[in-house]
């Protein structure tokens, strides 16, 4: 049994951690205070890690080796901690999320063991909020483990009104809803519409709703409906088709009905102020979804003819408007991710059709730097909800950034990447430093290991565009981790070692950054992205797809992932979550295993006496005035 006492200290650790790294520095700091306040928080946070993986290892490492052992009143126990760790938001509960990988580790575990004990509705509780959990951290792994959690929840409820707790029968109707919402996003659009025709009907049972008079069957029976016209919007983007016109029809009926006809009026009239007031009214007014109805109206009435293209953009232009605008809105996960939505995929729509119009509108760098500004102002926390938006994000990318302009478009994805988290941005600017560092010495010491670099055929022409080539390598180093953009949070606010869903999320990381980089004018850098995690022989390491050893730049890859470890292991400044070493340790260390994990002869540079003091003046000096340069551009 876990004492009370143990499990707030944990709890109370945990959001500790979080606040200090969620915190941004406060303003007027000189270069000696940021570096102390950064120390003194990372020093804060390395006690909390160590106290909270001591905690796990004695209390909690036994139950997920064997859950089925565990007996009733501990499992009990374990589901009441876990339940402070996640709380399920909608009913009464107030979502709160204190560790979310923990508590679905805990919750997977719970199920288990009631399985194995026959408790159903404990059963049916454990994979109610493991497809909570996983619908809200989104990603195609995570979604399809929620929609087989959710389908398991609907098996064990049967006919429903034999459940004996009125909270496990509320976990059971909304878990219908819960299902509609995960195969929308995962993109089954035909299962969708046989669960939105279950549901509905299951909404509608008489004896169901006697049972639970004061659950808002009418409520959810409308969510269900609009999520059914949502999927027009949804079809604009990943699904590699044009929107079928009997589907966008039917989602057009279920939407209109949604508004008057002096709404209808506004929203489709010249006065934008008039717009704005109608689109914020019905943000209020459907708080939980956040003014995705009016949007997704928007898809659905362009798509079956109702309005212009003119009509179609201006709402979509005041639809960001008023997000952008909405100085205060209610923290709930649930209304930040409708917003995030809103936002990401108006701005995705507005790219898309003003390209069309003209490659060189003059709107299309502010619906780019407008998403952007948004994306750095949300939590770091709901930064894990946009993995599922990535096709929208790379659309926003793709048609309204100047692409040609290589280190403004990296440094902008990269800030925006790192959040305003000071260790992750400072992070990619060391490796960046060092790159160029170790790219120089074989320039003047041995020129044909970068061959290929900016198309040089022979040791000669590397010589010759030494300024290019250097060039590329700065900003592969200041792009190499920008795939972190929506797994940000698994590094920065996890107040204990990662969990294997958490690791899972950081190995994807490197094929993330490598689509926003998948352009032939970046030359060596998507390949330099998406191969600093592996291995130089190509057996160990991620992602497992991408063989670096057929690359034409593996020698770059290898010089990155050089770079890459030493900063990791070396940073007492803003790392919190390893023993940091010595620049001499970590380079002897990455000599003695030089072959195949390391590349021996981009290792060789490490032997360099004016290499190593390059290096240690760059860990030791630069790093800090990277922390101060990178406080002041982005807090």
């Amino acid at each position: 049994m876990i004492r009370k006492e143990v499990q707030d200290h944990f709890i109370e650790n945990a959001e500790t951690y979080t606040r200090l790294t969620n915190e941004k520095l406060p303003g007027g700091l000189n270069a000696e205070e940021v570096i102390q306040t950064m120390v003194e928080r990372t020093g804060k946070c390395r006690i909390i890690m160590t106290e909270n993986n001591t905690f796990i290892d004695e209390n909690l490492k036994p139950v997920f080796a064997d859950p089925a052992a565990l007996a009733e009143a501990e499992a009990d126990e374990l589901f009441a901690f876990a339940c402070r760790l996640y709380s399920v938001p909608y009913l009464e509960d107030e979502g709160k999320s204190v560790d979310q990988f923990l508590a679905l580790d805990l919750f997977k575990a719970l199920a288990v063991n009631a399985q194995a004990s026959g408790k159903i509705e404990r059963e049916l509780q454990c994979q109610y909020i493991i497809g909570e959990i996983c619908h809200y951290l989104n990603g195609i792994m995570f979604t399809a483990e929620a929609i087989d959690a959710m389908h398991r929840v609907l098996d064990l409820a049967g006919d429903y009104i034999s459940i004996k707790d009125k909270k496990t029968r509320y976990y059971a109707a909304v878990a219908y809803r819960g299902l509609t919402a995960c195969l929308f996003n995962y993109g089954s659009y035909r299962e969708f519409f046989d669960t939105v025709d279950k549901a509905i009907l299951f909404y509608a049972r008489q004896d169901v709703r006697s049972l639970d008079p004061d659950f808002p069957w009418d409520e959810f029976t409308n969510k269900v409906y609009k999520l059914q016209g949502w999927v027009g919007s949804h079809l604009e983007f990943g699904v590699g088709k044009p929107i079928d016109e009997d589907l966008a029809e039917r989602n057009y009926q279920v939407l209109v009905q949604g508004f008057d006809s002096r709404e209808l009026e506004i929203l489709h009239g010249q006065d934008r102020e008039k717009r704005r007031a109608v689109i914020l009214e019905d943000t209020k007014k459907t708080e939980k979804e956040n003014g995705m109805s009016i949007a997704c109206y928007a898809v659905s009435a362009f798509h079956t003819g109702h309005v212009t293209l003119e009509q179609y953009l201006d709402i979509l232009r005041d639809c960001l408007a008023v997000q952008f605008e909405w100085k205060d809105p209610p923290r709930d996960f649930v209304i930040t991710n409708n917003r995030i939505n809103v936002v990401i995929t108006c701005s995705a729509i507005l790219a898309r059709y003003l390209n069309r119009i003209s490659s060189s509108h003059e709107e299309l760098p502010g619906v780019a730097l407008g998403l952007f500004k948004f994306l750095r102002g949300i939590s770091l926390v709901d930064l894990s909800l946009i993995e599922a938006m990535g096709d929208e994000l790379q659309c926003v990318m793709d048609n309204a950034l100047d692409i040609q302009n290589r280190r403004e478009y990296i440094d902008l994805i990269l800030k925006t990447t790192t959040h305003n988290h000071l260790p992750t941005y400072v992070h990619s600017m060391v490796v960046a430093r060092m790159i160029t560092l170790i790219t120089k010495y074989f320039i003047d010491h041995d020129p044909a290991k970068l061959i290929n670099m900016r198309g040089a055929k022979t040791a000669e022409e590397v010589v010759a565009l030494e300024e290019e080539i250097l060039e590329e390598a700065n900003l592969a180093g200041m792009a190499h981790d920008v795939g972190k953009i929506s797994y940000i949070q698994a590094v920065s606010v996890t107040s204990r070692r990662l969990t294997d869903n958490e690791f899972f999320m950081i190995k994807r990381h490197p094929g993330g950054g490598f689509k926003f980089l998948d352009k032939e004018i970046y030359g060596s850098i998507p390949d330099v992205v998406r191969g600093h995690h592996k291995d130089h022989n190509g057996k160990r390491g991620y992602p497992p797809e991408f063989d670096n050893t057929t690359s034409p730049y593996q020698f770059m890859i290898d010089i990155c992932t050089i770079a890459d470890c030493i900063d990791a292991a070396t940073d007492t400044i803003g790392r919190s979550y390893q023993i940091n070493r010595t620049a001499d340790f970590i380079m002897n260390e990455l000599i003695e295993l030089a072959g195949d994990r390391y590349n021996a002869e981009a290792v060789e540079a490490l032997k360099d006496p004016e290499i190593r003091s390059q290096i240690s003046d760059t860990l030791n000096n630069y790093r800090r005035e990277a922390y101060y340069k990178a406080y002041r551009e982005m807090v």
